[in-house]
């Protein structure tokens, strides 16, 4: 390809000053990026990762029908796996707060401060005890619907996981937060 045929070629034609500024730019950025100095969130790597610095995590784990295990990997079924995942945080706390969303209160005061009828408004935002406690039947449902088979049980378990100096991941405590029959 010829620098004519370029399209710094038609901005170097129409204005020297903004092909200077281009250009500038350009070397600026490739300059910073070798210093590893962040000039650009486009080619420095902390930008897309960046090293774990928490010494565990917890990690919710899913099974069903006498221990087999919920892994859909696939990317199109990430939509399953969230539910499951953004779901039974959501219950876990709740189940730790007396079956009442630990939301509900701050949804109050929020509510409060705008000076609108809260009753009819919070019945609406927030789930109420029974409908807490009718989740993991509803997790059953759902589980069945989304792999196609019949689920007798359902368990899930949260595990406190850390990495080790070689890079593996061990189990350090595993608690059962639910089970269906």
């Amino acid at each position: 390809m010829k620098f004519n045929q370029t399209y710094f070629h038609d901005v170097f034609k129409r204005s020297k000053w903004c092909f200077a500024v281009i250009v500038s730019f350009i070397v600026f950025i490739f300059f910073a990026n070798l210093k590893r100095f962040n000039a650009s969130p486009f080619s420095i790597w902390n930008v897309y990762s960046y090293p774990n610095k928490k010494d565990s995590f917890s990690i919710y784990s899913l099974r069903y029908n006498h221990n087999k295990a919920y892994n859909l990997p696939e990317l199109w079924n990430h939509h399953k796996r969230m539910m499951f995942y953004y779901t039974i945080e959501w219950y876990h706390r709740c189940a730790a707060n007396n079956f009442q969303d630990p939301l509900k209160q701050s949804g109050y005061n929020f509510i409060n401060k705008r000076g609108v009828k809260r009753g009819w408004l919070i019945k609406k935002i927030y789930n109420t005890s029974d409908e807490i406690r009718s989740y993991p039947v509803w997790l059953k449902k759902y589980m069945a619907s989304n792999i196609d088979e019949k689920i007798d049980s359902i368990s899930v378990y949260k595990m406190l996981v850390y990495y080790t100096n070689n890079g593996e991941l061990k189990v350090a405590k595993t608690n059962k937060l639910l089970s269906v029959h």
